[in-house]
């Protein structure tokens, strides 16, 4: 189950998943990539994050917790622009014992604070946004 959803806090949500009882390995994973052609210098130096819980019938079982990077190249002449980038990823795995018949996961962005191009973005070419919020499991 996935989302791509551009929301600050967006959630995403498995819905009821039949079970055996046994345990469970559950898979938060997140990307945020965002992109921009930017004239003049590159911004101040900056760290983008993000804040991930994963929930299992409302009870938090795991945070994930990133820092990403920002990689700029000013632009090298008049209308020739550089390019601005700014990545944050990761997973984690928990594995959850609890059983059951029926269990529902979700997870929810709790906070993310993200860096800025600067004022010098290519007006013809808006800045690229993508975020993945997804969950998998399976059960053992």
């Amino acid at each position: 189950m996935k989302t791509t959803s551009l929301a600050a806090n967006a959630s995403i949500s498995t819905g009821p998943v039949g079970s055996n009882g046994g345990s469970r390995v559950v898979v938060l994973s997140y990307n945020w990539s965002s992109r921009a052609a930017i004239f003049g210098a590159c911004p101040a130096p900056a760290t983008p994050s993000a804040t991930i819980k994963l929930y299992r019938e409302g009870t938090e079982i795991g945070t994930l917790a990133l820092t990403g990077t920002v990689s700029c190249l000013p632009a090298l002449a008049p209308g020739e622009p550089g390019l601005w980038q700014e990545d944050i990823s990761g997973s984690i795995t928990v594995t959850d014992n609890t059983g059951g018949a029926d269990v529902e996961y979700s997870a929810t962005i709790v906070a993310r604070a993200l860096t800025s191009p600067g004022p010098d973005v290519d007006p013809d070419q808006p800045a690229e946004q993508s975020q993945t919020l997804s969950i998998t499991q399976t059960e053992e």
